[in-house]
């Protein structure tokens, strides 16, 4: 999916060499399918629908005030 450009703007021919991401392109054919009809639950992208744990929000800040480019916990 390309976003469309005023008329004024034109778009450089080198950016028809990208192409949507794995996910990007799950997440059109999830939207494909539920405008189609088709009763769709989409795990693909998007926000979480409950907050991020306070164990994970502290763990996170101390790597990153730590200057630890790796978040694994």
């Amino acid at each position: 999916m390309t976003a469309a450009l005023p008329p004024s703007i034109k778009r450089a021919a080198r950016m028809g060499r990208f192409r949507p991401s794995a996910s990007q392109a799950a997440a059109q054919q999830a939207r494909d399918l539920a405008a189609g009809g088709r009763d769709i639950i989409s795990l693909t992208a998007g926000e979480p629908d409950v907050p991020t744990p306070d164990h994970v929000k502290q763990a996170a800040s101390a790597r990153i005030h730590a200057a630890c480019i790796n978040l694994k916990l």
